[in-house]
């Protein structure tokens, strides 16, 4: 749709007839508005708590343009022996993207050409999981969060390379999710939920901080916040959020 809320129209991608397809979603939009960047899953196998999630879904990602109504397959995966990707992000000239691959208990991040030629990976095995990296209004850095183990996750700020690091501190038991840039880049907002109190990951708390981690401070008390919605058995509360 527009931004006015006028045009909506739906995009049922089935009738792609892509093989396995069970579910589509869009990452991100190319900067000419044109082009969108979507993904496919793919079950490999019945999804078990006892099987990780790379190895029972599959994942390919597309690039959808909205004027021709074509779907062109993108090859994300080259050398790395792995077939789920996390998320994808673009970096802000549409010219090259980032593929969040899925490594055992870690997401590596690696950066390539649309095409998938010259993969860089700028982070490592033994860095955690990650969700989809945030880019700076100029472009220069990069902001995600890291999972690292019974702390929580932190939040993270890297240059577009993957070096320069510096990581939010935090209580542990903290979990930092979701950063975003201010539209003048001086300032990263973000929530954090505790879930030692809310396994559900229901509700959490929003925060705000100088890129360089400094003037980190609580905007709201008492988790107003609404995170995420909540599934799995009164036994398994939270299990699928």
């Amino acid at each position: 749709m527009t931004c006015d809320g006028t045009g909506e129209a739906f995009i049922d991608f089935a009738r792609f007839k892509v093989p396995g397809a069970i579910i589509w979603h869009p990452d991100a939009v190319f900067p000419d508005g044109k082009r969108v960047m979507v993904m496919s899953h793919h079950f490999m196998a019945s999804i078990s708590k006892t099987v990780p999630f790379n190895q029972t879904v599959s994942a390919r990602v597309w690039i959808y343009d909205l004027s021709s109504d074509h779907l062109t397959p993108l090859d994300v995966y080259g050398q790395y022996e792995c077939r789920c990707v996390n998320n994808v992000a673009l970096f802000p000239d549409g010219r090259r993207l980032l593929a969040g691959l899925s490594i055992g208990n870690d997401v590596i991040w690696v950066a390539m050409d649309i095409d998938g030629g010259n993969p860089k990976p700028i982070t490592r095995p033994g860095d955690g999981f990650s969700h989809t990296p945030h880019f700076s209004p100029d472009g220069k850095r990069l902001v995600t969060e890291f999972y690292c183990g019974n702390p929580g996750t932190r939040i993270v700020v890297m240059d577009t390379g993957g070096g320069n690091r510096l990581m939010f501190p935090g209580r542990s038991g903290d979990y930092h999710f979701q950063p975003v840039w201010s539209p003048d880049g001086e300032w990263i907002a973000y929530v954090n939920y505790r879930h030692a109190e809310d396994p559900g990951h229901d509700r959490a708390d929003i925060c705000i901080a100088r890129p360089d981690s400094t003037r980190q401070h609580f905007v709201t008390r008492d988790r107003p916040f609404w995170l995420s919605a909540v599934y799995g058995g009164t036994d398994t509360y939270g299990s699928g959020s």
